[in-house]
């Protein structure tokens, strides 16, 4: 330690004295960092999209990708509900009643069945809710490759991997919000 503050041009001091401690202080002389650069005021303003009301079916292999986005989803407001590989997906979603399910995040690549076969068995599943709930992959895949693959597997988005907070609120509400428009009964026109 005293090499490195030396070579910083510093200075190192120890006072200690038996059964009573030791106490280092370090001085390093280091340049005064530039005040900030204002950010736009609409840049700053902008807050992380609420996700209130919303529940979503989050199928994540990984312990830790899971608490990561099971945070970032709780923190916008979105109610969580786990499964830990495509099939747990599959049979939640086969027993969930409607509006107990608002969209799902189906991870790719998992264990005992993928989120490609998961999303599949979904669209062509027993609940009849299958055929219109949003579904958007989480990928590590490259862009293009992994949006086609996606689409074809029957999901209407993807995010790509490390998920951005923002983006994922985003897309989850646009399409919960498209699934709502879709499913509501048409008004009857004013006359």
């Amino acid at each position: 330690v005293k090499e490195l503050v030396t070579r910083m041009n510093g200075s190192i001091q120890v006072d200690s004295a038996p059964g009573v401690g030791t106490t280092f202080t370090v001085e390093l002389p280091l340049p005064l960092a530039q005040p900030p650069q204002q950010a736009a005021p609409a840049a700053a303003a902008e807050p992380t999209r609420s996700l209130d009301g919303v529940t979503v079916l989050l199928t994540e292999d990984n312990a830790l990708n899971m608490e990561i986005a099971q945070f970032f989803l709780q923190d916008a407001g979105a109610s969580i509900i786990q499964a830990w590989n495509g099939q747990q997906a599959l049979d939640i979603f086969q027993s969930s009643r409607p509006g107990e399910i608002d969209v799902i995040l189906m991870d790719v690549m998992m264990p005992v069945m993928n989120g490609l076969e998961a999303t599949r068995a979904i669209r062509a599943g027993e609940n009849p809710l299958g055929q219109t709930i949003p579904i958007l992959a989480m990928t590590a895949q490259d862009a293009r490759e992994a949006a086609q693959e996606c689409k074809d597997a029957g999901m209407n988005d993807y995010l790509a991997k490390p998920v951005d907070p923002d983006r994922m609120a985003e897309k989850i509400l646009h399409w919960t919000r498209q699934q709502a428009e879709t499913s509501s009964p048409a008004q009857p026109a004013a006359t």
